[in-house]
């Protein structure tokens, strides 16, 4: 089964969720997510995007 995120909101794991022998699930959670392009503007600078284009709870930018 395929799992997704409403609008907004952004998966850190995979889109599926996998059963153990154990009988538990694996994690899936949805994070409010934002998109780096969204960042506020500086005058002559940039953000330093890291790997993503998505940043979620906490996450942190760089500006050059």
């Amino acid at each position: 089964m395929l799992y997704q995120c409403d609008e907004g909101f952004y998966n850190l794991t995979l889109p599926h969720i996998v059963c153990y022998t154990n009988g538990e699930w694996s994690e899936f959670e949805c994070l409010p997510a934002c998109d780096y392009k969204n960042a506020t503007q500086i005058a002559d600078g940039y953000i330093v995007q890291k790997k993503s284009r998505w940043y979620t709870v906490n996450d942190k930018t760089q500006y050059a």
